[in-house]
């Protein structure tokens, strides 16, 4: 589950409005898909900019959304958190959320074989400890906090899937998630 006020303290972000929701079920990067409990992330990528679609996610049922400006359409009874840069807020969402539940991090990159790598690596951990590991290939810098919104203080270790496809990913998510191996 993701708490607001660990996003608004990671992000250093500002309440637009009275919060309606305090725990989101996962972050949302994609008005298509969409669903009730999520918060929305509104991201510029070379696709879009995600606050073109904010009114969308809302209509399919986000209690929440991640901006770096106020929406434009009437947000009552909607949790709202405006912060200077969305991309940067999310890692430090990552690094907050692994630091409050302890766990240990391992990380796993490179150009090909990381799914099954830590999948291995993920089985054989959990024969003795209680570990997570991020679903499918959620593992670059929108995909990880996203898998980590699944993350609890029942977890002793995190088996973590890095992908990058951009300069300088690589070193921001290592400063994010403090792996002890990788």
């Amino acid at each position: 589950m993701i708490n607001l006020y660990d996003i608004i303290d990671a992000a250093d972000g500002q309440l637009f409005g009275e919060p309606n929701s305090q725990i989101f079920t996962d972050f949302c990067f994609d008005s298509r898909r969409a669903q009730a409990g999520q918060i929305f992330v509104a991201v510029k990528t070379t696709q879009g900019d995600g606050h073109d679609y904010m009114e969308d996610a809302v209509a399919k049922g986000v209690t929440g959304i991640m901006c770096t400006h106020p929406p434009s359409f009437d947000t009552d009874g909607l949790t709202v958190v405006v912060m200077r840069d969305v991309e940067k807020a999310l890692l430090r969402w990552t690094e907050r959320v692994i630091t409050k539940y302890g766990v240990s991090v391992i990380a796993v990159a490179g150009s090909s074989g990381k799914s099954t790598t830590k999948e291995a690596i993920a089985a054989v951990l959990d024969t003795k400890y209680k570990v997570y590991k991020n679903p499918g290939s959620f593992n670059g810098r929108f995909g990880l906090p996203m898998a980590l919104g699944k993350l609890t203080a029942d977890y002793q270790l995190a088996v973590l899937e890095f992908g990058v496809d951009q300069f300088g990913e690589m070193a921001e998510m290592v400063k994010a998630t403090k792996p002890m191996v990788g």
